[in-house]
């Protein structure tokens, strides 16, 4: 794609959009120790308090993804509704990193979601509509 070494006009106009079928839940345990520790033959009768946050997404051939994301990820996701635009998304996400990490700089923060950007589409997680 062109769009995959810059931001530019073009592509802060386009509106990412989450697929049908994709779904985030968030948990209250770990579960990347909990598998682990199935895989090993451990039953675990307790797992440790550990907030987990999964997306899931249908696949045509019923075998489902299962992808363990953070919060920045899962906020991202959630601005992915189709109305607003890359740009719009960029400058909601520098909202969410005052609040709940150090602030980074635009480019950097630019840089950032469209990297973010670029996996979830080469993932078929999120999808850009072109401007209205």
């Amino acid at each position: 794609m062109a769009w995959q070494g810059r931001a530019s006009d073009e592509v802060l106009n386009l509106r990412p959009v989450k697929v049908p079928g994709v779904r985030v839940e968030m948990f209250a345990r770990d579960f990347k120790k909990l598998a682990t520790g199935l895989r090993n033959g451990d039953v675990a009768h307790e797992t440790p308090d550990a907030q987990t946050i999964i997306l899931f997404k249908k696949e045509l051939n019923f075998v489902g993804v299962e992808l363990k994301i953070n919060e920045a990820t899962r906020f991202f996701l959630d601005l992915c509704d189709g109305h607003r635009t890359v740009k719009a998304t960029i400058a909601e996400m520098g909202e969410f990193y005052q609040r709940t990490a150090a602030p980074i700089g635009e480019g950097e923060l630019t840089n950032e979601v469209m990297q973010v950007l670029r996996e979830l589409t080469g993932k078929e997680i999120v999808r850009l509509l072109a401007e209205r």
